[in-house]
């Protein structure tokens, strides 16, 4: 009785030694579920994570966190012009979305569109004051930002 107990638990281990196996077998048990593709295709090559993304969009549409895991994993590849698009139909699902925002402007800095990406990033701010990614995107354009005011650290 004890061996298949041990070999249940190693298995189970096995399970959480990477994100990308945690996250595969999430897929496996909730094939319907979005929010295991969307963790899955943090952890796997960008190739992968477009085609489980593309899954999940067609569960879930209209789901803004979909679009914005595609134009992140464009951006991951060096490709801001791709990663425009995804960035936009997420903000138009969900317009003050700070996080898209910021890496909208992320991708127009890439491609070197500094005015448009800092209204981006001062924008993002305006939606979270305590948003520091933005915060620091301002920096690297040479804006002077004070920190944030009762903002965790």
């Amino acid at each position: 009785c004890a061996v298949p107990l041990a070999l249940l638990s190693a298995f189970q281990t096995s399970i959480w030694l990477s994100e990308e196996a945690l996250w595969t077998n999430a897929v496996r048990w909730a094939p319907q579920k979005v929010r295991p593709k969307i963790q899955l295709a943090r952890a796997v090559v960008p190739e992968r994570a477009l085609a489980l993304l593309s899954e999940a969009k067609s569960i879930a549409p209209d789901d803004p966190d979909i679009a914005s895991e595609e134009g992140l994993v464009y951006l991951s590849q060096g490709r801001p012009a791709l990663a425009l698009a995804p960035f936009g139909r997420a903000l138009a699902l969900k317009p003050n979305d700070a996080a898209a925002i910021s890496n909208r402007g992320v991708a127009l800095f890439q491609l070197g569109q500094n005015e448009a990406a800092r209204a981006d990033f001062e924008r993002a701010l305006l939606l979270d004051p305590c948003f520091e990614s933005a915060r620091r995107n301002l920096r690297q354009l040479g804006v002077d930002v004070a920190p944030a005011a009762h903002c965790p650290q």
